[in-house]
């Protein structure tokens, strides 16, 4: 992994603000509009997918309940954490993260994610669900 000067400070994501607005509109419908679950999948198959309790992780970031938002879902937790360090790298220190990796680390990564995602999806089946 390197860091990579920029010119000048880097351009706002404007995907980060899209995410955040689409997810803020789900949490808000969801905290006064709607009744059950919000997740399709869960609805037609009794089974909480891989984000089940991200909408409920992010409501208890938003309150200050950072192990309780932990709980909910730990993987979509380390995303949302990972991917605000990333802005702040990037905003602050106008510097850009990129990993290169070798085609045998490509390999290991990607089986080191299947790992993580089965795992966290074991972990809401048993805990959350």
């Amino acid at each position: 992994m390197r860091l990579q000067s920029c010119r000048r400070l880097p351009a706002w994501p404007w995907w980060a603000g899209v995410i955040v607005l689409a997810f803020g509109g789900i949490v808000v419908a969801h905290h006064f509009l709607m009744q059950g679950s919000l997740c399709l999948f869960k609805r037609l198959s009794g089974w909480p997918c891989l984000s089940c309790g991200a909408t409920r992780c992010v409501l208890a970031m938003a309150t200050g309940r950072i192990a309780t938002a932990a709980s909910y879902n730990p993987l979509v937790f380390a995303l949302i954490c990972g991917g605000v360090g990333w802005l702040i790298v990037r905003a602050i220190f106008a510097r850009q993260v990129i990993v290169e990796l070798a085609k045998s680390e490509r390999i290991v990564a990607w089986v080191i994610g299947a790992v993580v995602l089965v795992a966290n999806w074991a972990y809401v089946v048993a805990f959350v669900g």
